[in-house]
């Protein structure tokens, strides 16, 4: 993932609490995670809005992402590992058996040994693939969760661009994200008479039903709960 030069923040602030080290720390950009922190390499979600502030959804997913890359760092190396010894022990083995011209049963009993740690090199490095599949799932989530978190921290609706701007990322990412968000029901969105998209965060039923009514209605429906309370 490449981030225009024009995107790159380093910058620190009430949103920028890093959920991995806790330490409020600038990012820079990274070509896999989008952004990360400047202090522990964690994947960031980055946000230039000092209203708005990542939910537990955004930082829980961060953290799972960060846990995949640690694991994935294991099975690699474990991958690497098992691959480099059992090349090396097929060089030495085929030696052996060129220079005491061996039979076949022990040419047989040689492939059979050498095979596992080769297998095992190769279940390991498809564990860590399977590793790299579940970051981008987990950052997926993020930064979907992250664009929510915009919307629901800040009392205005947004555009995609602008949505953009406050993410640092380009629009077209963006447009994707609230798509996502649209089709799940988590966002509102609606044409403005310039013909632009904007989008706001999706009241609760109960709460859109209700600021949908005439004042009058909503009065009544406050004195009914009221009388019931009262009546208990």
């Amino acid at each position: 993932m490449t981030i225009s030069r024009a995107r790159r923040r380093d910058v620190a602030g009430p949103s920028e609490r890093c959920p991995h080290c806790n330490n409020e720390a600038g990012t820079e950009p990274h070509r896999e995670l989008r952004y990360r922190c400047r202090i522990c390499g964690g994947p960031r979600v980055a946000l230039n809005a000092p209203a708005a502030l990542l939910g537990p959804r955004t930082e829980e997913a961060l953290r799972l992402a960060q846990r995949s890359r640690r694991e994935r760092v294991a099975w690699r190396a474990a991958s690497l590992a098992l691959l480099g010894f059992a090349a090396f022990a097929i060089t030495i083995t085929l030696f052996v058996l060129w220079a005491t011209s061996a039979g076949a049963l022990a040419t047989t009993l040689s492939a059979l040994l050498l095979a596992a740690p080769a297998l095992g090199g190769l279940w390991c490095a498809l564990k860590a693939r399977r590793r790299t599949q579940s970051i981008a799932s987990a950052l997926g989530e993020a930064w979907r969760s992250g664009a929510r978190d915009v919307l629901e921290g800040v009392d205005r609706e947004f555009t995609s661009s602008e949505l953009a701007r406050v993410l640092g990322l380009p629009t077209a990412e963006t447009e994707t994200l609230l798509a996502a968000l649209n089709v799940d029901d988590q966002v509102f969105a609606r044409v403005t008479d310039d013909g632009d998209v904007a989008y706001r965060a999706r009241l609760p039923a109960r709460v859109r039903v209700e600021a949908e009514l005439p004042d009058a209605l909503r009065e009544d429906g406050l004195a009914l709960r009221t009388k019931d309370r009262m009546e208990r």
